[in-house]
C-alpha cells in the first residue's frame, strides 16, 4: 500500500474519532501526491480522491463546530456585557439620587 494512502487514511481515522485534524500531516501527505501519482494504478489514485474528499468534509464540520461554539460565546459574552451595562447604570441612577 501507498505510503501517502496509508497516512491519509491514519489522518481521515483519527477525525472521525472527533480528534482535530492534523494540518501539518495532511499538508505534507498532499505534497507528496503528485510524486508518487504517476506510480499509482487508477483504483489507487481514486483510493487517494477519495480519502482526500472525506478529510476535506470532516475539516469542513470541525470547522463549522467550532465557529458555531464560538458564535454560542459571542452571545453569551453580549448578554454579560449587557446585564453589565445594566448593573452600571442602576448604580449610577443609585449614586445621583443620593447626590
Amino acid at each position: 500500500m501507498n505510503h501517502v494512502l496509508a497516512n491519509l487514511q491514519d489522518i481521515r481515522s483519527l477525525a472521525e474519532l472527533g480528534e482535530p485534524v492534523d494540518v501539518e500531516a495532511l499538508r505534507k501527505a498532499l505534497k507528496r501526491i503528485p510524486q508518487v501519482a504517476p506510480q499509482m494504478s487508477r483504483n489507487g489514485l481514486e483510493a487517494l480522491k477519495v480519502e482526500v474528499d472525506r478529510i476535506f468534509e470532516l475539516a469542513e464540520g470541525q470547522r463549522d463546530d467550532i465557529a458555531q461554539r464560538l458564535d454560542e460565546l459571542h452571545r453569551g459574552r453580549t448578554v454579560a456585557q449587557g446585564y453589565n451595562t445594566l448593573q452600571a447604570h442602576h448604580t449610577a441612577q443609585r449614586l445621583s439620587k443620593r447626590a
